[in-house]
């Protein structure tokens, strides 16, 4: 059996977590107002590409899609520092993006998908 440490990661902006607005409801029959924090993730490391680079990958609990930040994505780190832990293909002997054809000739096949927070747009890859 192989385990898959869980921790806690607070996105950004960091305004805090507010523990008192997820609880125990246990035999509770109505709820007035529930508030849930939306500025916290679980997140856990993996290990992608050959040779193997170390990731965090964010734990979707309603999608069995993977994400994984490329280090050309310009707008997905918060700076430079968090943006060189993302993914880097062209180190990758493995990488292998799904290629279709088009009109205008092979070209990778673009996705973008719209969630309840936003929405992300990358690229399809076996």
């Amino acid at each position: 059996s192989y385990s898959v440490p869980v921790v806690g990661h607070r996105l950004h902006p960091p305004s805090g977590y507010d523990g008192s607005c997820i609880g125990n409801l246990n035999g509770v029959m109505q709820i007035d107002s529930l508030k849930v924090a939306r500025n916290h993730a679980l997140v856990a490391p993996i290990s992608v590409g050959n040779p193997e680079q170390q990731l965090t990958c964010l734990l979707d609990g309603s999608s069995a899609d993977l994400w994984l930040p490329s280090r050309r994505c310009d707008t997905c780190a918060q700076d430079q520092q968090e943006q060189s832990g993302f993914f880097n293909a062209e180190k990758s002997s493995t990488f292998t993006p799904l290629i279709i054809a088009t009109p205008f000739g092979p070209a990778p096949e673009a996705l973008r998908v719209v969630y309840g927070g936003g929405s992300v747009a990358g690229f399809l890859v076996n």
